[in-house]
């Protein structure tokens, strides 16, 4: 690992949780289950249950803000890489197009993961943007 280059801008924050996703320009609507591994303000580490994914392609990934199914951020992200697993294919995405409203609302769910993982067990709710 000496001679590799750091890739990655921004720290990842393992997650664990499931979301959804559909290739985007995909005809239908249809999404597929996947489990978020690990998250950045950059992109996703994604285990995908459903539709496959080659490096390239972009797909729609569905991300739940808080612990309810009633927030939700929608970003398109780009496969860099993937490695075939038990339950489907782990990828990684690059986050593209992302909006200012939607780069704060992530900043601010990496910012709840890493609180998560230096406090185990206590849960912190979103700061309200007075």
């Amino acid at each position: 690992m000496f001679g590799r280059r750091r890739r990655r801008r921004t720290r990842r924050e393992s997650a664990g949780w499931l979301g959804r996703y559909v290739p985007d320009g995909a005809s239908t609507r249809e999404w597929s289950r996947c489990r978020v591994l690990d998250v950045s303000a950059g992109g996703a580490g994604l285990e995908l249950l459903g539709a496959r994914a080659d490096v390239g392609d972009r797909v729609v990934v569905d991300l739940q803000l808080v612990r309810t199914n009633t927030a939700r951020i929608t970003l398109t992200g780009e496969v860099r890489h993937t490695t075939p697993v038990a339950a489907g294919v782990r990828v990684g995405v690059r986050f593209v197009d992302v909006g200012e409203l939607e780069q704060a609302l992530l900043a601010r769910l990496v910012a709840r993961q890493k609180y998560e993982r230096r406090h185990p067990g206590v849960v912190r709710p979103f700061a309200r943007a007075d």
